[in-house]
């Protein structure tokens, strides 16, 4: 055995060195959660190039993101030194686009082709629409289209053949979408242009034509390693296919357990067929995981056991010691969130907050946690998302309701005004503007009312006052004790938000709606609580919440994220929320294999966790009927042995049964009282360190300090219940003693 060999082959386990030394032919490395794929990986670059004496320019590796490429490429260089950046590393993005640049005269295209991004691409099809068929579409229609016609290039299917392949019936726009692929086609083949999935689907189309190109690129990618083929789309497989099909020296890796990409044009069964694509493959299983506990694997494999269309393995571990994963049964969804808090408030003396998770199936479920973090002061960062109360249709309908409970406000007239877009122009905007400067004594709404002195005039002024109108009888019910979910829900309607969201929910499959829900359910929950409270006090009681997340930049933090986001990544404790039926498993995952994908998130997310696995539901949960409804417990639950699990009533420190207005006092013997520094009073806000303030929702407490200027000043209070609360000055009420 060679220095090199020995070196190579060091560290590794039997199945793991077994895929490094298995050079010719097809292989599938099939790599289970946690157990060192990349490692793996690696060292067959290695192999290949020093053991094997392949040179490292007729090797291929093609991976999925830019951050897996440039980690592949550090690792390939640490491990088989400088020779390795001989090799090819990159995306299938990034591979397609060097090859289009290679070869572009077999296309007519000149090398100064350019690359369309998608506003350029939806920018081409307005055009189109507007220009030459006489459509005047929406701008989330346009982006539908735009989607539309990127997915049937990632499944190979061209403008000639679309109505053959595809059900036009099944698509919103089908009576004209073929032409207008066609047209499209046109406009950019004229621009000598390509567009992000022209990489893949014109890549492929040159490979399947031109055998002069093929050829060589075979003599060239010997040998081939393809990372994550669990997640390739129909386009990403035929370009493997074709690159691999003279030498079949094609290695992929990857773990049907973890496909959880389908409805983005993943397709499963790429890794499932494998064999049937190439009947002379072996199979190499790696099943040692070196992240998780065995108590957590354990979960893991029980529960992905009961998907049918699988490959069999086991995960296992030598890592015997750790915790049962533990599941609590929350009273309700608020009770839920806050156990999270609490335990992490327990847990971050021993765990540093950086490797924490909460993880959720659905965006619209963070609200309730972050607001839960921010109340036990735990600093959190929303990971590949935006936080809650920064999402741009939760800061759409806020600006509404802070107008209607104050319509002096600037800020939230300038964003209402045009949201949803009403063709009021910036010369409006602009007049609107210099006319309040010089007349700054009435609100906002006696502005619109009268808006043809501020020198406006045609559309804009009718516009503007249909707009005073409604919101006039709003706000004047809005300043009584209004049921605050038919205010939302008339807000919602009136404003125009519910029609522009649920077309955009229609079309691209986003959650704003959801969202706007959950921010409803916010406002009947705190209504239900405060019964004699209305949108004023609402608003400032959220000013916690608004004012919070833009803060949370903190070097530590817990992490927040979906799981989707949370594939690839690891922690030492995981909190798995919403473990209900119709929250996870999705309510819209009804077919075999949309649940079966279901299971395999459930799958992922179990298998982040290495030392700690938190498991949480709730009995009852806000439903769209302004009520709380009775849950039933996931199914992912109901597949654990229970032996197999700590079971416990959610964990102390649940507020989900406490009004904001009675949480029992902390006795003064059992709290500890910050110290309080008496500086000089802060002669802008009123206030000083060690005053006695009493706040409407959670009563009297000691101001322990003032920080900020003029509207972005905050104040901290320390209060009777024992815990220390921020909130910006301008929005919140105080009466000091």
């Amino acid at each position: 055995m060679s220095d090199w060999q020995k070196t190579i082959l060091a560290g590794l386990n039997e199945p793991q060195a077994k895929a490094v030394c298995t050079t010719n032919g097809p292989l599938l490395i099939l790599a289970g959660a946690g157990s060192g794929k990349t490692r793996t990986i690696i060292h067959r670059l290695a192999y290949l190039i020093h053991v094997e004496k392949v040179p490292a320019r007729n090797i291929l590796m093609v991976t999925f993101t830019n951050k897996a490429t440039e980690e592949m490429r550090q690792r390939a260089y640490e491990t088989a030194g400088p020779v390795s950046a001989e090799s090819t590393i990159r995306t299938y993005h990034s591979l397609g686009l060097m090859l289009l640049r290679q070869f572009h005269e077999h296309l007519n295209y000149p090398a100064s082709f350019t690359i369309w991004d998608d506003g350029d691409q939806q920018s081409a099809l307005k055009k189109i629409l507007v220009n030459r068929m006489k459509k005047d579409l929406k701008k989330n229609e346009i982006r539908y289209l735009a989607n539309s016609i990127n997915s049937f290039k990632n499944l190979m299917i061209s403008p000639e053949n679309l109505d053959h392949e595809v059900d036009l019936d099944d698509y919103n726009f089908g009576e004209f979408l073929q032409a207008l692929y066609f047209n499209y086609e046109k406009v950019k083949s004229d621009s000598m242009a390509f567009d992000f999935g022209d990489l893949l689907y014109r890549t492929v189309r040159l490979l399947e034509t031109n055998n002069e190109v093929k050829d060589a690129l075979q003599r060239k990618y010997r040998y081939l390693m393809v990372d994550e083929y669990q997640d390739t789309n129909f386009a990403q497989y035929r370009l493997v296919q074709i690159l691999s099909s003279k030498e079949k020296n094609l290695c992929v890796v990857g773990d049907d357990d973890q496909a959880i990409y389908g409805w983005r044009g993943a397709d499963v069964s790429n890794i499932l067929n494998f064999n049937s694509d190439f009947p002379e493959a072996q199979v190499i299983k790696l099943e040692e995981n070196y992240r998780s506990t065995k108590l957590i694997l354990e979960v893991a494999n029980k529960v992905i056991e009961n998907n049918i269309d699988r490959m069999q393995k086991t995960l296992w571990t030598s890592i015997i010691e750790g915790e049962k994963p533990r599941v609590l049964h929350a009273e309700d969804d608020r009770g839920e969130a806050s156990s999270v808090a609490g335990i992490i408030s327990a847990l971050q003396s021993r765990v540093d907050l950086n490797d924490i998770a909460i993880l959720y199936r659905t965006n619209a479920q963070s609200r309730q946690i972050e607001e839960a973090l921010l109340q036990a002061e735990i600093p959190y960062k929303v990971f590949g998302g935006v936080s809650f109360f920064e999402r741009k249709e939760i800061k759409d309908m806020l600006a509404y309701l802070r107008f209607l409970a104050n319509p002096f406000d600037e800020t939230s007239f300038f964003r209402l005004i045009n949201t949803p877009a009403r063709g009021i122009g910036e010369k409006s905007l602009d007049k609107i503007y210099a006319y309040r400067i010089e007349n700054s004594e009435g609100s906002y709404l006696d502005l619109m009312a009268n808006v043809k002195e501020a020198g406006l005039s045609g559309k804009s002024v009718k516009l503007l006052e249909d707009l005073a109108g409604w919101m006039s009888s709003l706000a004047r019910r809005a300043s009584k004790n209004i049921d605050l979910g038919l205010l939302f829900e008339e807000v919602l309607e009136k404003s125009g938000l519910r029609a522009e969201y649920e077309e955009e929910d229609r079309l691209l499959g986003s959650n704003r709606i959801e969202n706007l829900q959950e921010l409803k359910n916010s406002m009947l929950a705190f209504q239900q609580q405060n019964t004699t409270a209305g949108l004023d006090t609402y608003l400032q009681e959220i000013s916690l919440f608004t004012a919070g997340t833009g803060e949370q930049q903190e070097a530590v933090h817990v992490n927040l994220m979906t799981v989707h986001n949370a594939k690839g990544l690891e922690y030492d404790t995981i909190f798995l929320t919403g473990l209900d039926e119709d929250t996870f498993p999705h309510y819209l995952a009804k077919q075999n294999n949309e649940l079966e994908e279901e299971r395999r998130l459930f799958y992922v997310a179990v298998t982040r966790a290495k030392n700690r696995l938190y498991l949480l539901r709730a009995a009852r949960r806000m439903g769209v009927n302004r009520t709380y409804g009775s849950t039933v417990p996931s199914r992912f639950l109901n597949e654990i042995p229970t032996e197999m699990l700590e079971v416990s009533a959610a964990a102390a420190g649940s507020m989900s049964r406490e009004s904001y207005r009675t949480r029992t006092p902390i006795p003064a013997a059992k709290r500890a009282v910050p110290n309080i520094v008496i500086p000089q009073e802060n002669s802008q806000s009123g206030f000083k360190s060690g005053d006695k303030v009493k706040h409407i929702t959670f009563g009297w407490g000691r101001v322990l300090k003032i920080e900020g200027t003029g509207d972005s000043t905050k104040i901290h209070i320390f209060f009777d219940d024992g815990k220390t609360r921020k909130f910006i000055l301008k929005f919140t009420k105080l009466e000091k003693k």
